[in-house]
């Protein structure tokens, strides 16, 4: 028997034995570490930009593999959008800030880039729309799907002066 072919008879023997097969969510998580997930909820904005690449390199780790990014870097990298977000709705801050100049772009392109349906609600709000074309083509890249929440956005009361028309400009993308 060649050694290819004994490969699963020994993952069988290791199954039998209790342990897991290995898994790809395992190598990206190794990228990770629990320091990363807590820097990324950091106040120092350094820390928050060192997790910030690292959770990037997790996420082009996955798409160069074909494998989807892990639920945690998804949830990890929202929630990160939504802190700034809230911060940008209190002070309309510029992005030099949050510290390196390029974290809130990349923050906003790796959000805007995942294939998670709970990125929605951050994209569409008016502060981030305002951002730009990473927010808008993020959400529109769900088709119809986030309709209902711009519609309920426009009749909201405004939480600022552009939400209305942001979200008509966010409804023309699904509609073209």
């Amino acid at each position: 028997m060649g050694r290819c072919a004994s490969l699963p008879l020994v993952w069988a023997m290791t199954l039998a034995l209790g342990a897991t097969a290995p898994s790809y969510a395992g190598a990206v998580e190794s990228l990770l570490s629990a320091q990363t997930f807590a820097d990324a909820r950091s106040n120092d904005p350094h820390l928050r930009d060192n997790a910030l690449e690292k959770l990037i390199a997790a996420v082009k780790s996955a798409r160069a593999k074909n494998q989807p990014v892990p639920v945690d870097v998804d949830k990890a990298l929202i929630a990160m959008l939504k802190r700034e977000a809230d911060l940008g709705l209190q002070n309309k801050p510029n992005p030099s800030d949050f510290g390196d100049e390029e974290y809130l772009p990349s923050l906003l392109d790796v959000v805007g880039s995942l294939d998670d349906p709970a990125s929605i609600d951050v994209l569409l709000i008016p502060w981030v729309l305002e951002t730009g074309s990473a927010a808008t083509g993020g959400v529109a890249k769900f088709g119809d799907r986030p309709a209902p929440t711009v519609l309920r956005m426009y009749d909201a009361p405004p939480l600022d002066a552009n939400q209305p028309v942001e979200a008509f400009r966010t409804l023309k993308i699904f509609l073209l």
